[in-house]
């Protein structure tokens, strides 16, 4: 497995940080709430993977790649913006929306869903470009604490769950991974298919005590990203975030490492290290700029307060 990673000890950080190359997200939209479509520059999905170019669909129980909309309707896109000749085809029993509302991408992302109230809901993906990937199934339902799974019958792995995807609009806080391959049911709205290598995926929701379904999925490649400028800031993060992949901070110093385009005393690559927002000063929203919220746990004052900038 390949995996680019950067050294949190040039961060004064003590863990390293492991980033992601192009993926490929689907978001199953309801026609009830059309309004969860994520736009382009709209980031959403578990912060390990989170990306930008979802590709959405039109609220159809069922479909195939010729029922998704945006900017480019029909055609599945990367992370990049790169359309990669993917297939998709679904099928359910109907659409339904939890309460998580449109504030955010990753609300956005667990407010519709294609469900299985009784006869099934499956997702294909086929023609994937990467030669070894991770898919991350999103799932849930209206109602908290229905069980149920989702199986990968080529991979012989099932995950089971007690939906927890009905929170309120409090995402990206409350993605809970499930990997209990029995009976147990633990409370969860996501699980990892990890190391796949076929060119085509299938996955499904078996029903347990009521009706659930797929929120979206991702096939997350395990290349490392590209990084063109060799500033240390893979290029999907720099376009998705507004900052230029072909300068390292020569030419403007805020497409650098070291820049710090929203003025919050934290620089580029400490603000993708700690997955804060470097055109958003406060990125939490808690009155604290990122830069003071240095996650160390104590307060030594109004410079450091300790706390965490994601954790308002």
């Amino acid at each position: 497995m390949r995996i680019q990673c950067l050294k949190g000890a040039a961060l004064a950080l003590a863990f390293p940080v492991c980033l992601h190359a192009q993926s490929i997200g689907i978001n199953f939209n309801s026609d009830r709430d059309l309004a969860a479509e994520l736009a382009p520059d709209e980031v959403a999905g578990h912060p390990d993977v989170a990306q930008s170019n979802w590709n959405n669909t039109n609220g159809a129980a069922s479909g195939n790649e010729s029922n998704l909309i945006g900017a480019t309707p029909g055609t599945v896109l990367d992370s990049t913006g790169v359309a990669t000749g993917v297939t998709l085809t679904w099928t359910s029993d109907g659409t339904w929306n939890t309460n998580n509302g449109t504030s955010s991408g990753d609300n956005k992302l667990m407010n519709g869903y294609i469900d299985h109230t009784g006869v099934g809901a499956s997702v294909q993906v086929s023609n994937i470009p990467y030669a070894s990937y991770d898919v991350y199934v999103y799932f849930g339902s209206d109602g908290n604490d229905r069980t149920g799974s989702i199986s990968v019958p080529a991979a012989a792995e099932v995950f089971s769950y007690s939906t927890n995807s009905q929170q309120a609009g409090t995402f990206p806080e409350s993605y809970l991974l499930t990997e209990d391959e029995g009976v147990g049911n633990p409370a969860a709205n996501y699980c990892v298919f990890r190391d796949q290598t076929s060119p085509d995926f299938f996955a499904e929701v078996n029903r347990g005590s009521s009706n659930s379904g797929f929120h979206g999925i991702q096939i997350v490649s395990k290349a490392p990203s590209l990084d063109m400028d060799n500033d240390g800031l893979p290029d999907d993060w720099e376009v998705a975030n507004g900052i230029s992949p072909d300068d390292d901070g020569s030419i403007d110093l805020d497409n650098g490492p070291e820049g710090d385009p929203d003025n919050d005393g934290s620089g580029n690559l400490e603000e993708l290290t700690r997955r804060t927002d470097p055109q958003e000063a406060d990125s939490d929203a808690d009155g604290l700029v990122d830069g003071v919220e240095t996650g160390e746990g104590t307060f030594f004052g109004a410079s450091n307060t300790g706390s965490d900038p994601l954790d308002n």
